[in-house]
C-alpha cells in the first residue's frame, strides 16, 4: 500500500507553495518529469526564486544554486548539480509547439543562471577545485570547458559573460585568449584544407606540403 506524505507549512505563502511543489515534483519517484518541468519553468519564467528569502529572511536573488538546495518551504532542497540532469530529460508533450518553447526557454534560463554563478578560478595555485566541485556534475559539455570558465571570470569577464549567455563556446573563448590550440579536423582533404587554411599562413602550408610529400615513400 503507497501511501503519500503530507507536510504542512501553515504559514506558506503562494510563491512557497509553488516552490514546494515543485520540489515534491523533482523528488516524486517514478513519475513523470512532466509536473517538475512545468513547476520549474514556471518558476524560471516569472523568476518566483527572487521574490523568495531564505531561513534568515535574506532574498535568494542572485542565489540561484542556493534556491535550488534551500530545504522546503524556502527552496527546492534539490542538488543543483543534478538539476541539469533533470531538465535534460524530455516533457511527455514536447511535440506540442507551445510546450517545447516553454521547455526550451526553461532549459536556456536553467543552463545561464547556474553557469552565472560558477565561482572564477584562484589567483594562485593554478585552477585547484574544492571536494564539491570535483565530484559535481559538470554545466558545460566537459569538465574542461568549465575550467575555461572560471578562468574566464578571473581573467576576461567580458568573454565570460559571452559564453554564460550562449553566444560563443568555452572553447572559442578560450580559443580567443590563446589557452588553446585549433583543432583541425582531418576528414576529407578539401575539408582539411579548408581547416588548415584558416589558421596558418602560405608559407607554413608550402613547407606542410614539402614535408607530407617527402615523407610519401
Amino acid at each position: 500500500m503507497t501511501t503519500t506524505r503530507e507536510v504542512a507549512f501553515p504559514e506558506m505563502t503562494e510563491e512557497q507553495r509553488r516552490v514546494f511543489r515543485a520540489g515534491e515534483a523533482l523528488h516524486r519517484d517514478g513519475a513523470s518529469p512532466a509536473g517538475a518541468l512545468e513547476l520549474l519553468a514556471a518558476i524560471v519564467a516569472d523568476r518566483t526564486w527572487e521574490r523568495l528569502t531564505d531561513k534568515s529572511g535574506r532574498s535568494f536573488a542572485g542565489r540561484f544554486r542556493e534556491f535550488v538546495e534551500a530545504k522546503p518551504p524556502y527552496g527546492l532542497g534539490y542538488d543543483p548539480d543534478q538539476l541539469p540532469k533533470v531538465i535534460s530529460l524530455r516533457h511527455p508533450h514536447e511535440n506540442v509547439p507551445r510546450i517545447a518553447d516553454q521547455m526550451a526557454e526553461m532549459r536556456e534560463a536553467v543552463r545561464k543562471l547556474l553557469l552565472a554563478e560558477i565561482e572564477p578560478a584562484v589567483n594562485s595555485g593554478g585552477d585547484r577545485r574544492s571536494e564539491r566541485f570535483q565530484k559535481r556534475t559538470t554545466l558545460l559539455k566537459s569538465e574542461t570547458a568549465e575550467r575555461h570558465l572560471r578562468r574566464l571570470k578571473r581573467d576576461d569577464p567580458v568573454l565570460a559573460e559571452k559564453v554564460v549567455n550562449g553566444e560563443m563556446s568555452a572553447y572559442a573563448a578560450a580559443r580567443a585568449k590563446g589557452w588553446k590550440p585549433p583543432r583541425i579536423q582531418v576528414t576529407t582533404p578539401e575539408r582539411t584544407a579548408r581547416h588548415l587554411r584558416k589558421y596558418m599562413t602560405r608559407d607554413q602550408l608550402a613547407e606542410l606540403a614539402r614535408l607530407l610529400l617527402e615523407g610519401d615513400d
